[in-house]
Formats: C-alpha cells, sequence, structure tokens
C-alpha cells in the first residue's frame, strides 16, 4: 500500500524553496586582476563625479526578470568628454539590487553610497551587465582629507601597485611631475593624467584628431 505524502512537510518545503527563489538571487564574479594602463585602455571613458542617486528596479521587456540598479553621479569630470566636464550627469546601470522582497546579490560587485565621490573606468553601459572595466577594480572611491582640505583617492585594493603604476603613467604623461612621490593621489591629478595617457594612447590609433 502506497503510503500518502506528509502534506505538512511537503507545504513547508514547497513554500521555503518559493521563499528563496523569491527574496534573493545570488551571482559570484571572477576577475583578473589588471594593471592601470590596462584599466584605461579597456575603458570607453573614465568618470569621476559624485553620487545623488540609487535606485533599482526591473529590466523593462525582459522576461528573465533581470533587477537593475542605476546610479545617478553628478559634477562629472571625464577624461573623454573635458569640454563637458561638470556638466549634466551620468547614469551608470549595473546588475543586481532590490525590488520590494526580492533581491539579486552578487558578491564582490561594487557598492556606491550616497553623497560619496567616486571614479569609474567605464565600459560597455546600458549593455553589459557590470559597465566596468574589472569590475570592483574599476571603482576608485576618493574621501575629504580634512588636513588638506580637499580629497584623496583611497586605494584599498593593492595600493602600493597602484600608486607605482600611477607613477609610471604620471612619468609618461607629464614630465614636470617626475620627481614627486606622494604618498597619495588627489582625484583631480589622477584625472588629468590619466586624460593626458589617454590622449596619446588613442593619437597614436588615429582615434583622436
Amino acid at each position: 500500500m502506497l503510503k500518502k505524502p506528509n502534506t505538512t512537510q511537503l507545504s513547508s518545503f514547497i513554500s521555503a524553496l518559493c521563499l528563496l527563489l523569491v527574496c534573493e538571487v545570488s551571482y559570484g564574479i571572477s576577475v583578473v586582476d589588471k594593471s592601470l594602463e590596462q584599466l584605461l585602455e579597456q575603458s570607453d571613458d573614465v568618470i569621476y563625479g559624485v553620487v545623488t542617486d540609487v535606485s533599482s528596479r526591473y529590466a523593462p521587456g525582459e522576461p528573465s526578470q533581470q533587477i537593475y540598479t542605476f546610479i545617478t553621479f553628478s559634477e562629472i569630470r571625464s577624461i573623454k568628454n573635458s569640454e563637458e566636464n561638470n556638466q549634466g550627469d551620468f547614469l551608470l546601470r549595473i546588475a543586481g539590487g532590490r525590488v520590494g522582497s526580492r533581491a539579486q546579490v552578487i558578491p564582490g560587485a561594487p557598492e556606491f553610497q550616497l553623497g560619496e565621490r567616486y571614479i569609474l573606468f567605464v565600459r560597455g553601459n546600458n549593455r553589459l551587465a557590470f559597465p566596468l572595466v574589472g569590475v570592483n577594480q574599476g571603482v576608485l572611491k576618493a574621501v575629504f582629507d580634512k588636513a588638506k582640505g580637499d580629497y584623496r583617492l583611497t586605494l584599498k585594493k593593492r595600493p602600493g601597485e597602484i600608486l607605482e603604476q600611477f607613477r609610471a603613467l604620471r612619468a609618461r604623461s607629464v614630465k614636470a611631475s617626475l620627481e614627486r612621490r606622494d604618498a597619495d593621489i588627489s582625484p583631480q591629478e589622477f584625472m588629468e593624467t590619466l586624460s593626458t595617457r589617454w590622449q596619446q594612447l588613442n593619437d597614436r590609433k588615429g582615434l583622436v584628431q
């Protein structure tokens, strides 16, 4: 004789499964370390700005119900469009986020806070799930230094390597800065150096008139 299924246990299992599927979907990311020069070469543009809005919503017209987070940056500086600096906003779309009780969590993906300033190495925005070169490597945060009365970049990952790579990049870009050995970098100096190097790289490719 066949035993009747335990409806209570079955109901509990189905409820738990549904809760897992509805509340949180998790993905993993693995990336290869990139040098500063590689980050620059592989970027469509490098943007510096302050976060003024963060919101998540479903991608329209996609049956997969993919959630994206949209981050608005203001006070924009760009290495590619220097004449448009400090004009308008920049909207970054990145996979993952929370809508209601449903979340899509991507371990290792960068997080952004309102009012904070960041430098972004952008590639494929609105096309790729993670439109930042090297994912979290493509984000540098700037914090206010009270002693200097200005912002400085925080280099949490490979700080020694990034500093040395920046100095080498600056040496190739700005001859007057060869002797400087600062232990920190201002966002303005960083952007100016990258803009000069970006011009040099693209002049070689015939992309800059």
